[in-house]
């Protein structure tokens, strides 16, 4: 098993195929071996069960990762990513700026200014589960053409839910906080229930003004649309034809 030529998700399919229908860790090791993915093998040897199932292993699990990234419109703006390998991290912030003045004249004394107030960000890992059933003929399978479908089912899938959840999700169930619950109501800007081009922009400018005028750092600025949204874009053309 080549993971440099391998397309990213093929992994983590093999390991689920390896674990699919499986009554022992065992069976999946020889599974793997009858394959020809030593790779998968070794890392499901070292696995543990529990509750009568199987984890994928974490350096495997990280692979579907790679997969997501053009499908997730999240992962697309290419977000900082933070590992959790502990499930939880604390991390620092400045909720206040500390004072900064200009000195009247030279020689003179530096004013005091306020201090800067810190404050602190809890992380939580949340866990995304997914269950794929699986035929035994396509288990059966040799065929490379078995893992793309595992892999296209699951990556599917799972970027459909983390869409949601990392836009929309209110943080219960399990599910992570997402952008629209962290925005507080003052950062919200409701759009024009008018739909024409002149509304559209004036709502697109509103938006980008907003954070310009809050001093927010634009190190990796993106837009999200809903489908309705961008193909609605897509279709404005000028008198003369051009988008």
């Amino acid at each position: 098993l080549n993971r440099d030529r391998d397309e990213p998700g093929m992994v983590f399919a093999r390991c689920a195929r390896s674990l699919a229908g499986q009554p022992n860790l065992d069976r999946a090791v020889q599974f793997a071996m009858g394959r020809r993915w030593p790779d998968v093998a070794r890392a499901l040897s070292a696995s543990v069960a529990t509750a009568g199932g199987f984890a994928i292993p974490q350096a495997y699990s990280d692979d579907i990762i790679m997969a997501l990234r053009p499908l997730v419109a999240v992962r697309k703006l290419n977000p900082v990513v933070i590992p959790l390998p502990h499930a939880n991290l604390t991390w620092p912030k400045i909720t206040t700026p500390a004072g900064v003045g200009y000195i009247a004249a030279e020689n003179t004394t530096i004013p005091q200014s306020s201090d800067a107030v810190f404050g602190a960000l809890t992380f939580t890992a949340r866990k995304l589960a997914s269950l794929v059933p699986i035929s035994n003929t396509l288990l059966r399978s040799s065929r490379p053409e078995a893992d793309i479908i595992i892999r296209e089912d699951l990556t599917q899938t799972i970027a459909s839910v983390e869409d949601l959840a990392f836009i929309r999700g209110d943080g219960t169930q399990g599910a992570p906080r997402g952008l629209r619950s962290w925005a507080v109501p003052g950062n919200v800007i409701t759009s024009n229930a008018t739909v024409n081009p002149t509304n559209v922009e004036f709502d697109l400018v509103a938006l980008e003004s907003a954070l310009i005028n809050a001093n927010v750092r634009m190190l990796r600025p993106g837009w999200i649309f809903s489908p309705q949204t961008e193909s609605f874009l897509r279709s404005l053309r000028s008198a003369t034809g051009v988008r």
